[in-house]
């Protein structure tokens, strides 16, 4: 059997002993080794740092002036043809948009768009004055002549004031449920914003500006705080070091750590910000006999979480041609061959698909051309007439 746990009478003091051990821990070799892992951290971010400026500031001007001055008509060329590719998607595009909103078919659809662009003295803010059932003529809540929700208001028909006040909270929630299912599907169907309902309220009740408004209570300013006060203190501190008018050697460390204390900053995070003035104290070989080993490792921690966005750059910068090009000899070299045939590649698929593109856009042009010579379809109706009702 268990054997029960003794009670400590009631009343009766606990005694303590009176031996004190005070037990010193040397933190110096854990101090050293972390120590070594930031500045292995910060070598490798400096190494890497240093790559992505040499491809950014050497190689990536060089290689587009090499390129420009040996491939400058093919170049041309391409640049011209994906210009003409991308006006094709954009007149495909609306002729899809048109034919979904009004119902009609592409050839129908082709027509319009083909009428509107033959046109391009009238303006947009020109067309949209034009009546069109599907497309308001102005944002619906600006007060004017624009579309309205209801016909002539913006509030249902039969809509009582006085009703409206006496409504419970439950219903005046329902009732702006409701309010909000339609004002999607004017949205849906016009292309206009949908007014604001508080707004639509407000304007019609007759209020102005010089009527009282309900006082809005405002929140008590915040409170001065250490933690508030040492993250002011710090920043400030911060700011004087690394400000680029203060510090005339202002390298991309510099920079990187100006945009880390502005970021810890705006989100209030000291812990955050006090690793940042660690990197300022530390640097790359300086020592950290005044920094807590929290700090050190948070300051490692940052720094490798920075090394993973790095080490990204640098993998898609690689992939580019003109990764270590200062370093290539390209006259007459394999190089300037295999850059030929990746742009005689290159463009060899905007050709293809600049021929899809016009295909296309040939055969609705010749079905339009020819359904314009039949007779209309039965019940006096033709694709141009033909469109969607929604209610």
């Amino acid at each position: 059997m268990p054997r029960p746990k003794r009670k400590t009478p009631q009343g009766r003091p606990v005694r303590f002993s009176k031996c004190r051990l005070i037990l010193v821990i040397d933190n110096e070799p854990i101090r050293q080794r972390a120590l070594k892992a930031y500045q292995a951290a910060e070598k490798n971010l400096l190494l890497l740092r240093g790559e992505i400026e040499a491809f950014e500031t050497r190689d990536l001007p060089a290689f587009h002036r090499w390129e420009a001055s040996v491939f400058g008509a093919l170049l041309t060329e391409i640049r011209e043809m994906e210009s003409t590719i991308a006006e094709k998607q954009r007149v495909l595009a609306e002729i899809e948009e048109e034919a979904f909103w009004t119902n009609c078919s592409l050839v129908a659809a082709y027509r319009k768009v083909m009428r509107r662009l033959s046109r391009p003295e009238t303006s947009s803010s020109d067309r949209e004055e034009e009546f069109d059932p599907f497309a308001g003529n102005g944002p619906a809540d600006d007060g004017g002549d624009g579309e309205r929700m209801f016909g002539d208001s913006d509030l249902p028909p039969g809509f009582d004031f006085a009703e409206y006040d006496a409504l419970s909270k439950a219903e005046k929630k329902k009732f702006h449920a409701s309010y909000a299912q339609v004002a999607a599907v004017f949205e849906a169907v016009t292309g206009n914003p949908a007014p604001n309902l508080e707004d639509v309220l407000r304007r019609n009740r007759g209020e102005t500006s010089d009527q009282p408004r309900p006082r809005i209570p405002q929140a008590p300013p915040p409170k001065h705080t250490v933690e508030g006060d040492r993250l002011k203190t710090l920043y400030r501190r911060l700011v004087r070091e690394l400000h680029p008018d203060a510090n005339p050697d202002h390298g991309w460390r510099e920079r990187e750590l100006w945009h880390e204390v502005q970021a810890a900053y705006e989100a209030r995070d000291l812990e955050r910000l006090e690793a940042a003035a660690g990197r300022v104290e530390v640097g790359v070989q300086g020592a950290s006999h005044n920094l807590p080993l929290s700090r050190l490792a948070r300051m490692t921690r940052d720094i490798r979480s920075a090394l993973h966005g790095l080490k990204a750059q640098i993998r898609h910068a690689r992939d580019h041609a003109a990764w270590n090009f200062s370093a290539r000899t390209t006259e007459g070299s394999e190089y300037e061959k295999q850059h030929r045939r990746m742009l005689l590649k290159l463009m060899g698929r905007a050709t293809t698909e600049l021929a899809r593109f016009s295909e296309i856009l040939d055969a609705l042009a010749a079905k339009a051309a020819g359904s314009r010579k039949g007779r209309k379809k039965p019940g006096g109706f033709d694709d141009d007439s033909r469109q969607a009702v929604f209610f």
